[in-house]
């Protein structure tokens, strides 16, 4: 069923914002040029409603807005050089800020450092986390290092109160205020102290509020705090649900992911023979805590498969052991299956969020991904240069292209040498960022190298053209073809043959395409194959020239009418109509849709003419009110010979002269309408003169008599001659 996702702004002083919704789980992106924008969502049900755009905005920075088929296209143009940044909300809120370009970053030795505002961010809902690995610096007060520590609010007995290690004197009264707040929002809930040692119970840390506190005195601990409203809570809550969430959900201790403690600055030779001597003792029998740390040891200098062969010696599947096991599949680029030991873990934080996103994890669950880039800067070099890429990736593809671009930038700062990988996801950012020229020349380059990333890389350049609906070259679909059967039962096996279709249909081979999707369907199943097919049938539709197009629409007008999207079926129905197939167009619009829209039935209306069934015609336009629908109820009306209530209903268009034949057929000139001039209008008036020229000459005089009938004779042939010259001149006496 057809998504229609209506287009909402707002106005700013230095910014020109859009929100829409878009559907949970779509793929979208945005592809920035000079002067223009374009946002796609995958997506063939979803309609843009652009009828609200301007009702806030003036035409200063967005000059024009459009929305386009298929996949949901949104065309932006644009009135400055302006900067364009996107933010997609858990809620599926996609937010669009067309900004004024601002030289006010100040660049320092090859590091870029964001204007205060966006460091500190630029929502009011959004909660920024201190690193929980790095207390603050306290200030020097020249107090000693066992200063006084007092409650900052008295709280009620009963609630567990939160102390902050302050000084007690040389504070000022601002100071003062503000400690006096923070300790009261942090007993109301509304602060979260961060740094919260893990519990003790398999690992697992409870987030606050969700366990009862022990007894004892009250914690203490260093100012480093979260903060959030009473509105970010509400919120929150909402959004949790919504994804099936909690917000309590329990996380794993850090302490199981803490890789960069696992080194200890020694070579791995070193490392690696000190653990290995140490697994088996005395009595030649396997310690577990030594085959533990040498698995640790392994996977800190990136060794998966050696960690897993580690891990094997030892019958231990505790919670720790689970989560070391999937850290090696993750560093040996294994794809990670759904109920994995990281699901979930996004919005944990540190370096558990790391890994969790790394697994597959969605970026965009995450609490803040700053917090995540900061536990990837504390990984050892080795294990940026590994992970950098991947992490790069997912945070472009959820639309957090500042922070994939800073992931990248940190990794150009890591030794020498060339990354693996790193080229492919700086074509992805880009790619993500609207730099659509960028990307596909950093594409080009990894397919050319033809490296682990180039098969992967081809994919996304196919994709790229499949969304502009440019044709590929003819190298590009020789490398996918050979690709297709090199991989077809690796892990890219299936979006290999999935580009490939691509690229076929965009090259006009639509039968080696349809070849290509029976292979599909065999290999990846009849979901993966219809889903092709109808992509076969979508470019046909749009490139195929008319033998081929009827070909292939008449053979397969079936899928398209049962599974196609409703853009496909009507470009479908519209040209059959076009080219005489009135029957085929309606097999096509056997809509799903109840009730379907006016466009589809106008088609169907159309095509009920066209079969010379008016009533069907009729019946189908009974809801739809616009001019195309009283036309098309005019032409029914004309089938079964009702001339007059068909110039009528013209009439009622504006449509006057096309009115005026139709009533002039009906014999019914007087109701021709004189105030809109036409070759009828003529006619009705030459044929009311012949009527009103005839009057009774009985009484007259015999020679009078005859005297009037000459003159009304001379009179009758001037009207007649003057009807034939406009039927001359309009070329109607044919």
């Amino acid at each position: 069923m057809t998504e229609t996702s209506t287009v909402r702004s707002g106005e700013h002083d230095t910014f020109t914002r859009l929100t829409l919704a878009i559907p949970p789980d779509s793929d979208w992106s945005i592809y920035r040029e000079e002067n223009s924008a374009k946002l796609t969502v995958k997506n063939p049900d979803l309609q843009f409603d652009t009828s609200l755009a301007f009702d806030r905005i003036p035409r200063t920075r967005l000059l024009a807005l459009s929305a386009t088929a298929p996949y949901g296209e949104l065309s932006m143009r644009f009135g400055c050089d302006c900067e364009l940044e996107t933010t997609l909300r858990t809620d599926g809120l996609l937010v669009i800020d067309i900004k004024d370009r601002q030289s006010d970053t100040v660049d320092h030795e090859g590091i870029t450092f964001p204007p205060l505002h966006r460091a500190l961010g630029s929502s009011r809902s959004e909660s920024r986390k201190a690193d929980a690995h790095s207390p603050p610096e306290q200030p020097e007060t020249g107090l000693e290092s066992n200063a006084a520590i007092d409650p900052l609010v008295p709280g009620d007995p009963s609630e567990p109160e939160i102390r902050l290690k302050t000084p007690s004197v040389g504070l000022n009264i601002s100071e003062r205020r503000l400690l006096e707040q923070i300790g009261r929002a942090a007993n109301q809930g509304l602060l979260s102290p961060v740094g919260i040692p893990p519990d003790e119970n398999n690992g697992i840390v409870v987030p606050p509020g969700s366990s009862t506190p022990s007894s004892g005195p009250p914690q203490i601990l260093p100012l480093n705090v979260t903060a959030e409203t009473s509105v970010d809570q509400g919120f929150a809550g909402v959004s949790d649900a919504l994804k099936g969430g909690s917000r309590n959900t329990a996380c794993i201790s850090e302490s199981f992911v803490g890789i960069s403690e696992w080194g200890d600055g020694r070579s791995l030779v070193e490392q690696v023979a000190d653990a290995r001597d140490a697994v088996y003792g005395e009595f030649d029998r396997p310690d577990s805590a030594a085959i533990k740390q040498l698995a640790k040891t392994y996977l800190f200098f990136g060794f998966g498969a050696e960690a897993s062969h580690a891990l094997d010696l030892m019958s231990d599947n505790s919670l720790e052991i689970t989560f070391l096991r999937t850290m090696a599949s993750i560093l040996d680029g294994e794809t990670m299956p759904s109920g994995n030991p990281f699901e979930d873990q996004e919005s944990c934080g540190g370096e558990t969020a790391l890994w969790s996103v790394l697994a597959g994890g969605s970026p965009s669950r995450a609490r803040d991904g700053d917090e995540i880039q900061q536990a990837f800067v504390r990984l050892p070099e080795h294990l940026r240069k590994l992970l950098g890429p991947d992490l790069s990736q997912s945070f472009a593809k959820v639309g957090k292209t500042e922070i994939a671009a800073s992931i990248l930038r940190s990794m150009d700062r890591v030794g020498n040498g060339e990354i693996p990988g790193k080229d492919f996801a700086d074509a992805i950012v880009r790619k993500s960022s609207g730099d659509v020229s960028d990307a596909i020349r950093k594409l080009d380059r990894v397919v050319d190298k033809n490296s682990d990333y180039s098969p992967q890389a081809l994919i996304e350049l196919i994709d790229i053209h499949w969304l502009e609906r440019k044709p590929t070259t003819p190298a590009i679909t020789e490398l996918a073809e050979a690709y297709e059967t090199e991989l077809k039962t690796s892990s890219v096996g299936s979006d290999m043959r999935r580009a490939l279709v691509y690229s076929l249909s965009l090259n006009g081979r639509f039968e080696d395409a349809l070849q290509t999707v029976e292979r599909i369907t065999r290999r990846d199943g009849s979901d993966a194959g219809l889903a092709a097919k109808l992509a076969v049938m979508d470019a046909m539709v749009d490139n195929a020239a008319d033998p081929s197009f009827l070909k292939y629409a008449l053979a397969h007008r079936n899928d398209i009418a049962q599974h196609g999207s409703a853009v496909l079926r009507s470009k479908s129905a519209r040209r059959l109509l076009a080219l005489g197939f009135p029957q085929a167009a309606l097999d096509t619009l056997a809509t799903r849709e109840k009730p379907a829209d006016d466009d589809v039935m106008l088609m169907r209306a159309q095509a009920a003419i066209a079969l010379g069934q008016p009533h069907r015609a009729m019946v189908e336009l009974l809801s739809v009110s616009s001019n195309e629908a009283q036309e098309l109820r005019a032409k029914a009306m004309q089938t079964y010979g009702d001339y007059r209530l068909a110039g009528q209903t013209l009439m009622n268009t504006g449509n006057a002269a096309e009115a005026s034949r139709w009533l002039w057929l009906a014999d019914a000139p007087e109701m021709i309408s004189i105030d809109e001039p036409s070759y009828y209008t003529q006619l009705a008036e030459a044929t009311d003169q012949l009527v009103q020229s005839t009057d009774d000459t009985t009484d007259l005089p015999p020679l009078a008599n005859a005297q009037a009938l000459l003159e009304e004779s001379r009179s009758a042939r001037e009207t007649i001659d003057q009807l034939f010259n406009v039927l001359r001149t309009s070329g109607l006496e044919q």
